[in-house]
């Protein structure tokens, strides 16, 4: 599925220098939306095939043009009346599940062409980034990115928190790994994408809302609202949790005489466990 091309132009120009770390020169360039497509083309880095059919994009059209010819032909013919056999309709079968895939392939090629034109004024470098970005579909950077997510078609929006560490109310540590603090165009309500337990998360499982103390209702899908709820995510995740309070759905430590679904034993660490000499960050040391 590719991007809206508005969606893209936003994503890349307005909310990703907000999350990466872009060279200063690239910040005070004179066409600063050209300068960056062409960094990020080296960071990823985009395929060299890219940067030619960037150049020259009747090449992509010539590729998917090939690539029909050699449809085989439908052997079962309307009201013949005749039996067939397994290999003909086995062939059948192989030509009309062809002929969907063709068009849905021209169908793609043509919205990938239309949304180009949005960016036709870059230079070749940054087109071929962005080329490479609608036909993958998908973009990460230093951590942040987005993508396509399979079920709703929504565009999810996100960045990894990175490992972090909590500490409880005795003081004692757990190790939290990394995970995507994401909103989508569905929902502008941080989640979190992988399964993952945490305080501030009614469950353990994928695609959890977490638990800001407060709404982001009235937001919508654009540069500054989207930078605002992922920041809002993570720092619930990294700082919400308050050792002496225990607040949010669950506690790091046991309390006695209560039974609970979800624990954290298997993420407590030692405060001289080697992966806490990493800079590993103590994020709600102050609580």
């Amino acid at each position: 599925m590719s991007f809206d091309a508005q969606h893209m132009q936003m994503l890349l120009f307005e909310v990703l220098p907000r999350f990466v770390r872009v060279p200063s020169n690239i910040k005070s360039a004179r066409n600063r939306a050209a300068a960056l497509a062409a960094w990020l083309a080296q960071k990823v880095p985009v395929p060299t095939r890219y940067f030619r059919w960037a150049e020259e994009m009747g090449a992509l059209h010539e590729v998917v043009k090939a690539r029909t010819t050699w449809a085989p032909e439908n052997v079962m013919e309307e009201d013949s009346g005749q039996r067939v056999s397994v290999h003909e309709l086995m062939e059948a079968v192989e030509a009309a599940l062809t002929r969907q895939w063709e068009e849905m392939v021209l169908a793609q090629h043509s919205r990938i062409r239309e949304s180009m034109r949005l960016f036709a004024h870059l230079p070749v470098p940054a087109r071929a980034l962005i080329l490479y970005v609608l036909t993958q579909g998908a973009l990460e950077v230093q951590g942040f990115g987005f993508f396509h997510r399979p079920f709703d078609g929504a565009l999810v929006v996100y960045q990894r928190t990175g490992r972090y560490a909590l500490m409880d109310y005795y003081q004692r540590l757990y190790l939290f790994a990394d995970c995507r603090v994401a909103v989508s165009t569905m929902d502008l309500w941080p989640v979190v994408v992988e399964k993952y337990k945490h305080p501030l998360l009614p469950r353990h499982q994928p695609w959890q809302r977490i638990c800001l103390g407060r709404s982001p209702r009235g937001r919508t899908f654009s540069a500054p609202d989207i930078f605002r709820s992922i920041e809002d995510g993570l720092n619930a995740l990294y700082h919400g949790y308050d050792a002496r309070k225990r607040n949010g759905y669950h506690s790091l430590d046991r309390l006695s005489g209560m039974e609970r679904e979800i624990h954290f034993d298997d993420l407590r660490v030692s405060a001289q466990d080697a992966r806490l000499l990493e800079n590993i960050p103590v994020t709600n040391a102050w609580a």
